[in-house]
């Protein structure tokens, strides 16, 4: 009886210790992902560094939709709070670039609408990038 409980444990530790296979394609795919590295030392380098850019780029990205994230609930909720066209509490300006001073304001929005729309609109963009990068990242 201890025998059969042995073969048992047996078995059961043999089937959850085999490895699973790759199927062909995934075989095909790596093969393909591992011939677009260069052989040449200069050329890895370049490649290498090229992809060190872009992982960079992305994590700033990344960085900067992350902080919108954290602000983009308690901005959206005083801006929603503020019911009127033009908001006293928000304003959205575009500004020349700083010397020692401010620089100059080429113009200001200080509508609540426009500004969610406007921001909106900028985490589509940089999500956009960020799905750009991460395409060149894998090659």
């Amino acid at each position: 009886m201890q025998d059969k409980s042995n073969m048992a444990k047996m078995k059961s530790s043999t089937a959850s210790k085999k490895e699973v296979k790759p199927t062909y394609e995934e075989l095909l795919k790596k093969v393909e992902e591992l011939s677009k590295i260069p052989t040449d030392l200069g050329e890895r380098i370049e490649f290498f560094s090229q992809k060190r850019e872009f992982i960079s780029k992305r994590d700033k990205l990344i960085h900067v939709q992350n902080q919108i994230v954290e602000q983009e609930e308690t901005l959206l909720k005083e801006m929603k709070e503020d019911d009127s066209f033009l908001s006293k509490k928000f304003s959205l300006k575009l500004s020349s670039e700083r010397t020692y001073g401010e620089g100059t304001v080429l113009f200001k929005i200080d509508s609540s609408d426009l500004i969610l729309s406007f921001i909106e609109q900028f985490k589509a963009r940089i999500s956009g990038k960020i799905e750009e990068f991460e395409a060149l990242i894998q090659g």
